[in-house]
């Protein structure tokens, strides 16, 4: 793996799915504006909020590529490696434990009325994604129901969210790609997004 995949493995710092305020429409950007506004290329990560649908999900017939084995201790979440016992080894903690804690690293497409991007949902938010499905029972219901876990992508695809994510480019291989990572993923407010709409409309009325 390259030193940015593996980072994601040992450092899920980021990811996770934030509580934040649904932003007003005019607070808020379409996917073009990630390649318009040359985002991603500063010191530091940019952040955007826009309102999209996730149509696909990359190796979602490989469950195993969908997660990855974890630390099942709560404060720590670094990978883990099966040891030759059929253990778990954690080499932050030091321990061996019966079974790891799956957890996702889920790469998708994500469309709105402006283009489309592939982005990577970490824990939280991937369960969010697939209606508060876990990694761990994913990889079991592939195994017991095939035909289940395939509706749980299709019931989890073309439904309205407002998505906050970091963006920031990496060079791999001498080539600058720009990656986007989900931060949070809250589903769309249909009241408060009228509210919004009505608002913004009463606004060009008056002007």
């Amino acid at each position: 793996k390259n030193a940015s995949e593996r980072g994601e493995l040992e450092n899920l710092s980021v990811g996770g799915n934030d509580n934040f305020s649904s932003p007003k429409i005019t607070e808020r950007q379409g996917i073009a504006y990630i390649r318009d506004a040359n985002l991603g290329y500063g010191e530091k990560p940019d952040v955007i909020v826009f309102k999209g649908y996730f149509t696909y999900a990359f190796k979602k017939d490989e469950p195993g590529r969908l997660s990855y084995p974890s630390c099942p201790k709560d404060d720590c979440k670094k990978k883990v490696s099966e040891e030759s016992d059929g253990t778990w080894k954690c080499e932050k903690c030091q321990q061996n434990y019966p079974a790891p804690n799956y957890r996702y690293i889920l790469s998708c497409t994500c469309v709105d009325h402006t283009g489309s991007l592939v982005c990577t949902a970490f824990q939280e938010s991937a369960i969010t994604i697939m209606n508060g499905m876990s990694a761990q029972s994913m990889k079991a219901l592939y195994d017991e129901d095939p035909a289940a876990y395939e509706r749980c992508f299709t019931e989890a695809f073309y439904v309205p969210y407002v998505i906050k994510a970091k963006v920031q480019s990496e060079v791999y291989n001498d080539e600058q790609r720009v990656k986007t990572q989900l931060v949070a993923v809250n589903r769309l407010d249909f009241k408060a997004e009228c509210d919004y709409l009505l608002e913004a409309i009463d606004t060009l009325m008056r002007m």
